[in-house]
């Protein structure tokens, strides 16, 4: 199992931006896993601290659903941090 936590200067960069890198940068259509990597540890995921957090994660991830929809696919976990 393996996280990231990102810190950066809102000033250069904004949360929208880095979840849409987020979304863009893996599959989160995978489920148990990513790539070669199989398993419930494997799965993506996003950990917010705040309610401002959580609906700001939870708007991206609506913005992404409808094409893994079209897909047929699932997609990423939420979770508290």
């Amino acid at each position: 199992t393996g996280s990231v936590q990102v810190v950066f200067d809102p000033a250069k960069i904004g949360t929208s931006d880095i979840l849409r890198w987020f979304w863009q940068s893996h599959d989160p259509t995978q489920g148990m896993g990513q790539g070669n990597d199989r398993g419930s540890q494997y799965r993506s995921g996003l950990y917010y601290c705040s309610d401002e957090e959580r609906e700001l994660f939870e708007a991206s991830r609506v913005a992404y659903d409808q094409a893994l929809h079209k897909a047929g696919k699932g997609r990423g976990d939420l979770w508290p941090y």
